[in-house]
């Protein structure tokens, strides 16, 4: 194994910088698109992560003999913890123990040293990774063009035929690297991806399918919305992001169907659309929708001190442990929305869209990091839809510092 130093250091403090960095990154994955989370909030904790980091390099050879047993544990996370550490050395011994564990070990491996290689500087592993994602298992492939994607590396040839012998796990992993890739994409293959019972795989089509710039984007969003069968919540709240005012009255009809009414309000949050205030507000009396719209009311206005004093309480069929593990969500107080509105929608302008409190932007530059992390996504996704051309290359999953750098003016 690499010749390390060892220095004279306490292995419970070792030990501790790995713990606190696994659980930090599991955090900051958790909370990369979170509605109350900023740039700075972000940046902040990813220094927290690059200092446990720090203390881990400088402990050496101790911090391997912590992160190499860890490589083959059964969280993610951990497993992300332990190649962030061993990748950090920039030792061709510790590189190959990676990449190693990267193309044999189980899904749950993958994943973690996967997020590890995104974030991670890996210029001296893109050879081997190019060689994964054109070759070997599937898994590994999918998993290997997953980084080289999120690195904007150029794809390997016959995508196509490659994803014609996936299954359907795969193929639905593959769709977002397929955006990043910029195809190949087709609107048949986002009726595909709605045929999934997860919503959060509808989601990703959608959002490859702006990336990729799919025709008729809008149009497709409002069939699948409005189907007969099986109507799309998320296809809903997608017009929202979309962000055409035209679709206030499809949002609006979608908050009175059960089936779409949370993504209807959802959507009319990130429309940002101050007319759609006073539907939200309407339907913040009806009980099983009312924490959503407060939710997207909040998201729009940014109001203070309109929430009910209790949240919503666990549901009745749960033991007490599982009882004690309930995350309320904020439920409105009507009469003190109703109030704050009466107050405040003068500054609410229905030629802008608003979000947090301020009018969004016209073009993507350094007001946006004003906004939550969720806003910049969809506001980011919405700029792209309607064929911004000057947007940065940048995921924005990427570092804090990737994402702040990343602007035009």
């Amino acid at each position: 194994m690499a010749d390390l130093p060892r220095p004279t250091v306490l292995l419970d403090i070792v030990e501790e910088h790995f713990e606190e960095l696994d659980i930090l990154w599991a955090q900051r994955e958790s909370v990369v698109f979170a509605p109350d989370w900023y740039l700075s909030n972000l940046a902040i904790h990813e220094e927290r992560c690059d200092a446990h980091l720090a203390g881990l390099r400088l402990s050496g050879g101790h911090a391997v003999d912590v992160a190499e047993p860890a490589l083959a544990g059964t969280d993610p996370h951990t497993v992300t913890a332990a190649a962030m550490t061993l990748l950090d050395f920039a030792e061709a011994e510790l590189d190959e123990l990676v990449i190693k564990a990267f193309t044999e070990g189980a899904d749950e491996v993958r994943e973690g040293i996967r997020l590890a290689l995104r974030h991670g500087k890996i210029a001296r592993l893109t050879s081997a990774l190019a060689r994964l994602a054109a070759e070997g298992e599937p898994p590994v492939r999918v998993a290997a063009m997953d980084v080289i994607g999120f690195h904007r590396m150029q794809p390997p040839q016959n995508l196509e035929a490659f994803m014609s012998t996936l299954d359907e796990d795969l193929r639905a992993a593959m769709v977002p690297v397929l955006g990043r890739f910029d195809g190949p994409w087709t609107r048949n293959m986002l009726d595909h991806a709605f045929e999934s019972q997860d919503p959060s795989r509808h989601r990703q089509a959608l959002e490859t399918s702006v990336r990729t710039r799919v025709p008729g984007l809008d149009a497709a969003c409002r069939v699948l919305a409005t189907r007969t069968d099986n109507p799309s919540p998320t296809a809903m709240e997608f017009l929202g992001v979309l962000g055409s005012p035209d679709d206030l009255t499809l949002l609006e009809r979608g908050l009175g169907m059960e089936s779409l009414a949370q993504g209807a309000a959802r959507g009319l949050g990130a429309l940002g659309d101050p007319r759609g205030v006073p539907l939200l507000i309407e339907a913040m009396k009806e009980h099983s929708l009312a924490p959503f719209a407060l939710a997207a009311f909040l998201r729009i206005t940014a109001a203070t001190g309109v929430e009910a004093d209790a949240g919503t309480p666990p549901p009745a069929d749960v033991d007490e442990d599982e009882a004690d593990l309930h995350e309320a969500l904020a439920l409105p107080d009507p009469e003190k929305v109703e109030t704050w509105w009466r107050a405040n929608k003068g500054k609410f302008k229905s030629m802008k869209s608003w979000q947090d409190g301020a009018a969004l932007p016209d073009t993507w530059g350094r007001a946006v990091n004003q906004f939550p992390l969720e806003t910049r996504r969809d506001f980011y996704l919405r700029l792209r839809a309607g064929g911004e051309g000057r947007l940065p290359d940048v995921e924005l999953e990427q570092r804090a510092g990737k994402q702040a750098a990343a602007f035009t003016d």
